[in-house]
């Protein structure tokens, strides 16, 4: 019985470790990391605020400017400033989410070190409790045989054995207490209790 019941912690500290040692972001965090999300994110602001660049400025431009030439000049402005812009607020959007990733990372790892913390914590006292069972199933098993021998002693014996428990007043008596005696054992022990 010991064995199986210690085969099968064994098996649940096995399970436990494996499954702590597949702990990533997304089963900590869930979907709040939102990391998986920046490049559809990142993409989408920056073909809005490029349309609306384009959109606008050109409108801009043909309502003021009839030169062609100097349209053109200002088309080629116009297009490093979009990139200019457009640099900066990716830099902006992408800075954005590396400090919110830093963020995380940080607390999952203070959330993996309390974890392990706890695990180890756990696989002490499971350690702990076994051998306080060993101990305590050891001790049983002696007390058995001693309970054992002392039954076995006294259906050998030929003497009438009895005892009162001076705080519970219970009476016990061997079998032979009776044959040899002839007193009446529950006479007896109605009298130890009245006491």
């Amino acid at each position: 019985m010991n064995e199986k019941r210690a085969d099968s912690n064994d098996t649940a500290r096995r399970k436990l470790t494996k499954e702590s040692e597949k702990i990533n972001i997304e089963s900590l965090f869930g979907d709040n990391i939102g990391l998986k999300n920046v490049p559809i994110k990142v993409t989408m602001i920056y073909a809005i605020l490029g349309v609306l660049w384009i959109v606008f400025s050109d409108g801009a431009l043909n309502m003021f400017i009839e030169n062609r030439d100097l349209v053109a000049r200002i088309q080629t402005i116009k297009g490093w400033a979009f990139v200019l812009v457009s640099s900066f607020l990716i830099y902006l959007l992408v800075s954005g989410f590396t400090k919110r990733s830093k963020t995380w990372s940080k607390k999952l790892r203070e959330n993996y070190v309390e974890i392990q913390a706890t695990y180890q914590q756990l696989i002490a006292a499971d350690e702990e409790i076994r051998e306080k069972y060993e101990e305590l199933h050891e001790k049983q098993v002696i007390i058995e045989k001693s309970e054992e021998r002392y039954k076995l002693a006294l259906e050998g014996a030929n003497d009438a054995i009895w005892e009162v428990d001076l705080i519970t007043k219970d009476f016990f008596s061997s079998d032979k207490f009776n044959d040899i005696t002839g007193y009446d054992v529950e006479a007896i022990k109605y009298h130890c209790k009245r006491r």
